[in-house]
């Protein structure tokens, strides 16, 4: 049986991992519990809904492909079934589960504010070895670790250092371990568990994974949010437009849909004399067409974006006094021809973020995001 401590075993791309020993139910003094913790056990206390769906209780997940002994302490192709970020940042963004985030965070010494770019920048993986861990579930509003072990197999997020940050199927923050003499080991045992032969992974001071693990994304959401000053003429008016969509890259072709809403708040004038009639309102409705292409190679491609409206409809006008006349109706039917202004092409990065953009009279920002 090893000796308590650590044994250097594994050195791939600059990754360490380390053997912990010791301990085990033949002890004859037994020490900290150490949780056993199966591919797909969630365990008690999950922080999120789970993240790796397609996990079952004898499998890995289906995306999994992983190497031969002693080729790393991580494997996996990183795609998005392996191991769901959006949905993750989706759960931790929701002001209901405002308590999770904060503890989330501050286990993993982060702000909240950081945590959809943090997310985003982890590579989904699995391990490939039994590994040891301090594991954190919530109870009673606390995030509280314990020390365990993940099975070989389990799906978890690492960052660009190649630290565990996350388990997938609770998305449970994770820490290194701690030392811990003669251990117990507790919960289900999975054919081949090995007390004398558990890993810890170091992870380095140096970059050696790519943000978001350098896969490129092939399904997309892009929002855009505009707003112009006196638009196709109109006088003392704001009119502003915005939309989301999602399109899907294949190969070098790029097509989508979206949805957006459009509001024109300004005057209403007399055509003849200029006068103003009243205060008008006007809000509508649209749906989107997205086409384009994708340029270079990934990571690092480009994608050139064309949109254009359908199905334009006005659902509301509000005019401020009198009736609605032939000059305020005219003004009403026009937002549309406002929004059309709106659409320029863009040309987008195709990583997270956001692009400031000037499509004609109006000042808008495109904000990307990949599905992984």
């Amino acid at each position: 049986m090893l000796a308590i401590g650590l044994v250097l075993v594994l050195l791939l791309g600059g990754l360490i991992a380390a053997v912990a020993g010791g301990g085990g139910d033949g002890d004859s003094a037994k020490g900290t519990k150490v949780r056993l913790e199966p591919i797909a056990a969630r365990g008690p206390g999950p922080f999120t809904p789970d993240l790796s769906p397609d996990v079952t209780e004898t499998a890995t997940p289906s995306t999994v492909i992983p190497p031969p002994p002693g080729q790393g302490p991580f494997g996996g192709t990183g795609d998005n079934t392996l191991c769901n970020k959006e949905t993750l940042v989706a759960f931790l963004t929701d002001p209901a589960n405002a308590r999770q985030a904060s503890e989330w965070a501050r286990v993993l010494g982060i702000s909240v504010a950081d945590i959809p770019d943090y997310v985003r920048d982890l590579v989904a993986t699995t391990l490939t070895r039994d590994t040891q861990v301090t594991n954190h579930n919530f109870v009673n509003g606390r995030a509280v670790g314990y020390p365990a072990v993940l099975q070989a197999g389990t799906a978890v997020l690492v960052d660009t250092y190649g630290k565990v940050v996350a388990r997938c199927r609770c998305g449970n923050p994770l820490l290194e371990p701690k030392k811990i003499p003669n251990p117990t080991y507790v919960g289900p045992r999975w054919p081949g568990f090995d007390p004398t032969v558990i890993v810890i992974i170091i992870p380095q001071t140096t970059v050696i994974f790519p943000p978001g693990g350098g896969i490129e994304a092939t399904d997309w959401t892009v929002t855009y949010s505009s707003e112009g000053s006196n638009i196709a003429g109109s006088t003392d008016s704001t009119t502003r437009v915005t939309w989301d969509g999602s399109f899907t890259v294949d190969g070098d072709t790029v097509s989508g849909t979206g949805q957006g809403t459009a509001t024109f708040n300004g005057g209403c004038f007399n055509q003849g004399t200029g006068a103003k009639i009243s205060d008008l309102d006007v809000s509508g409705s649209f749906s989107i067409a997205i086409s384009g292409t994708a340029s270079g190679d990934p990571p690092n491609r480009t994608y050139a974006l064309t949109f254009s409206t359908t199905t334009f409809s006005v659902d509301s006008v509000d005019v401020a006094a009198g009736s609605l006349g032939d000059d305020c109706r005219a003004q009403a039917q026009g937002l549309a021809d406002f929004v059309a202004d709106a659409f320029g092409p863009a040309s987008l990065a195709a990583q997270d973020g956001s692009t400031d953009v000037t499509n004609g009279e109006f000042s808008g920002t495109y904000d990307l995001r990949a599905n992984r």
